[in-house]
């Protein structure tokens, strides 16, 4: 801690926890005299240390435990896929809010302060759920086995009330089916043999999340029973597309259409005859051992369904592309790629599938998931209309 005059006014600073071998400065300047700046200072260093703690743990940082929770037990208990998620809320969310603190100093009101800033700047309730999630099981960790700390300061936080407003409109966008009209006009302009033409098929006939999509196998494909199974999804890990459980471990084989059928064998057929072609020039792909999709030769060959005419691989990224035209191009400011899956499941429910099997089909973890991706529409209130008059029109008590 020091205080100094700095041309007419006086500056106070000190040094926060160490965060990767390097202090952070706090400091403020603008103190007319010293002892406002020393006042200042000793309030902003009490803030900083929360004091009054009798227990003295380790003085790691807030930043450096996350590593620590990721390395020991993160890497022993979790899923890649789960580690890679937590990893991105930690740097992205966490530790540019309180990555600063020592842990020992971690109190419940800053955790509730951050807690409640992310739901002002608009962040949804499933989003604030993950991160009271993260911060609880971590902390968790931190109390027992590690003893760095005596409880658990994220137990005593409370996510803010459903019917609170947040001060900046929430950041998640409302998924609006969309109609047959606006689906024939992304299909004219991405139409059968363009890269992003059978992604685009399978969300919208099958329902499928993106991962799922471009993971496909032809041995995932039972043309004789007419069937798709899901096994897989894939993923950026490591900086190579990898192949993991799908979400919620849903595997699952579903029907699908006869024209969805018939445009799979097509494309099936026209691989076959490129690789033929291209011979040697073919892009073979691989699998390794973790996984990971190569285009040098491992000890498994993988035959994806999103290839190339030179049997490269179409990357998830291709819908980056397919977004951009659908937005600006053709002026569908509704659309992204997940907006189809909601699509999907709402022609299902509205021609009379059940909840039930609707949930089976998409691979969802519950029926509420279900219900939030089966919106109302004209069909379905139609069909509804049409219910309450046949009640109604033969009830005689009405009639009386």
């Amino acid at each position: 801690m020091s205080v100094s005059k700095r041309g007419s006014y006086w500056e106070y600073r000190f040094y926060t926890a160490m965060v990767n071998g390097k202090r952070k400065r706090i400091s403020k300047s603008g103190f007319r005299t010293k002892k406002e700046a020393e006042a200042a200072e000793n309030k902003a260093k009490t803030q900083y240390n929360n004091a009054g703690l009798i227990f003295k743990p380790s003085d790691i940082s807030v930043a450096d435990y996350y590593d620590l929770w990721i390395e020991k037990y993160c890497m022993v208990n979790c899923k890649a896929t789960t580690i890679e998620g937590y990893q991105k809320r930690i740097k992205n969310l966490i530790k540019p809010a309180i990555g600063n603190y020592k842990l020992c100093s971690l109190q419940p009101a800053a955790i509730q302060q951050f807690i409640n800033d992310l739901f002002n700047n608009g962040y949804s309730r499933n989003t604030l759920t993950s991160i009271k999630g993260l911060l609880t099981g971590a902390l968790d960790y931190a109390v027992e086995p590690l003893q760095y700390i005596p409880y658990n300061p994220a137990k005593a936080i409370r996510l803010p009330s459903k019917r609170a407003t947040p001060k900046v409109p929430s950041r998640k966008k409302e998924k609006i089916p969309l109609t047959d009209e606006k689906m024939e006009k992304i299909f004219e302009r991405f139409p059968e043999n363009h890269s992003a033409h059978l992604p685009l098929q399978l969300a919208w006939r099958v329902g499928l999340r993106e991962g799922e999509v471009f993971a496909l196998q032809w041995n995932d494909i039972n043309f004789e029973e007419g069937t798709l199974t899901v096994s897989h999804q894939v993923q950026m890990i490591d900086k190579s597309w990898t192949l993991v459980p799908p979400k919620y471990d849903s595997i699952r084989t579903v029907k699908i259409d006869s024209e969805l059928l018939e445009l799979l064998r097509r494309t099936k057929i026209k691989q076959e005859n490129d690789r033929e072609e291209y011979a040697e020039y073919y892009q073979r792909l691989w699998l390794t051992d973790s996984n990971q999709i190569s285009e040098r030769e491992t000890a498994r060959e993988a035959f994806f369904i999103n290839v190339r005419e030179n049997g490269t691989y179409i990357q998830p990224r291709i819908l980056m592309h397919v977004g951009r035209v659908v937005h600006y191009e053709l002026g569908f400011k509704d659309y992204d790629y997940h907006t189809l899956r909601h699509t999907h499941s709402t022609k299902l429910y509205e021609n009379g599938a059940t909840l039930i099997d609707i949930k089976a089909r998409l691979g969802h973890c519950d029926e509420k998931t279900t219900v939030r991706y089966t919106h109302d529409s004209k069909k379905q209130q139609e069909r509804t209309n049409a219910i309450v008059e046949s009640i109604f029109a033969s009830n005689s008590v009405v009639k009386k």
